[in-house]
């Protein structure tokens, strides 16, 4: 006979494997969520969801292509992950 085991268990297990797999990522959005809710949330009160779309779209634009990280010798998240496609085709 098969034990039965509770629901709530098998979810907690499944999240720890993903949990584990995709650690890195999680990480590294923990970081950029932080920063954003210091740096743009709680600094601004949105008076429709249009506008704050707009502002996260500007946000993330800024944070990626803009803003320097130290973790990455003050270079951008783009020039680092992808300098091929930052490459200036007026030359």
């Amino acid at each position: 006979m098969r034990s039965l085991v509770h629901p709530v268990t098998v979810i907690r297990r499944r999240l720890q494997i993903i949990k584990q797999l995709f650690k890195p990522l999680f990480c590294l959005w923990i970081i950029f969520f932080r920063s954003f809710k210091y740096e743009e949330a709680y600094l601004t009160q949105y008076s429709n969801i249009r506008e704050a779309r707009r502002a996260i779209r500007s946000y993330v634009h800024t944070y990626n292509f803009e803003r320097c990280h130290s973790a990455i010798n003050n270079q951008t998240l783009a020039s680092y992950h992808y300098p091929a496609l930052l490459i200036d085709h007026a030359a």
